[in-house]
């Protein structure tokens, strides 16, 4: 947890620094922040670590649960899931850790590099304005996918803790704590339905004994991880329907089952840039 804190900190910092140069360049005539394709594409970078943010805030609240309730079966009142026992968490946790290092770390370090390709040869420059220098976070964080392992043994390890002994108690556990409650959500009906449907598909696949998955062990890990960002990032925007919170769910969402597309084409042009530049800056962005 300690190596994905520090690569998604820097990799949040990176963000900082191209929202702020987004604001000040100007190409043909027009500041960064007003050309469609450069928010586009930073707007799905903020998509990404809005994803694997919320994923270990909710890692951190399980630890702490699992601090204050060590034993017992217990319902934990605090978890999405409303029906989760601590032995699930336990479980969850267990899975989550591994999961989340094997994955956050070299997507951040990624995204670190794609934020230096934001700030154009500016980016690739070790300056010394420590707060802007994204280089040197970049040659730092990319330690960070080989510290206390590999992101295909710990993805291996993850799928060897669902195919084991524990396997179907700990795809149980995941369901229970993280999917089930997505059916009793009003909010986001599409997104909710893709996301039980991505879910059910998998869960058969894992459970089939007949298919060899530590060879794709990687890609499955990954798979369950987005699916379960997903499911978090639905209730958060089902707390309080906040607009952007929303989009980043709907966009997550489609992502992850390949519709992404299909959904743009809805939205004319502008709309599409706005709709980036409030992901990029808040709602409050003005143009």
């Amino acid at each position: 947890m300690f190596a994905c804190t520090g690569t998604l900190s820097a990799w949040g910092h990176s963000l900082r620094v191209v929202r702020a140069f987004a604001k000040v360049r100007r190409v043909g005539g027009k500041p960064l922040n007003g050309l469609p394709l450069h928010m586009h594409s930073l707007s799905k970078s903020h998509m990404s670590y809005k994803a694997r943010l919320i994923l270990l805030l909710y890692l951190s609240s399980i630890l702490q649960l699992n601090g204050q309730r060590s034993s017992g079966d217990e319902a934990l009142r605090f978890c999405v899931g409303s029906g989760t026992t601590a032995e699930d968490m336990k479980l969850v946790f267990r899975w989550l850790v591994p999961a989340a290092k094997a994955v956050i770390c070299c997507e951040a370090v990624n995204n670190i590099g794609l934020c230096m390709g934001f700030l154009g040869g500016v980016g690739y420059m070790e300056n010394e304005e420590g707060e802007f220098n994204i280089a040197r976070l970049y040659r730092d964080m990319s330690a960070g996918p080989i510290v206390e392992g590999t992101s295909n043994v710990l993805a291996a390890y993850a799928v060897n803790l669902i195919e084991g002994n524990t396997g179907s108690a700990t795809l149980t556990a995941i369901d229970t704590a993280v999917f089930a409650h997505l059916k009793s959500h009003r909010s986001l009906t599409l997104e909710r339905k893709l996301i039980l449907e991505s879910w059910s598909r998998l869960k058969l696949v894992l459970s089939d004994s007949s298919i060899e998955h530590i060879q794709t062990a990687e890609s499955f890990v990954r798979h369950i991880l987005d699916l379960i960002c997903a499911a978090l990032l639905i209730t958060d925007a089902g707390r309080d329907d906040d607009g952007e919170a929303c989009e980043f769910a709907k966009r997550w969402v489609l992502q992850v089952c390949g519709a992404t597309e299909h959904y743009y084409k809805k939205v004319e042009v502008p709309g599409k840039l706005l709709l980036d530049q409030k992901l990029c800056y808040g709602n409050s962005f003005q143009r």
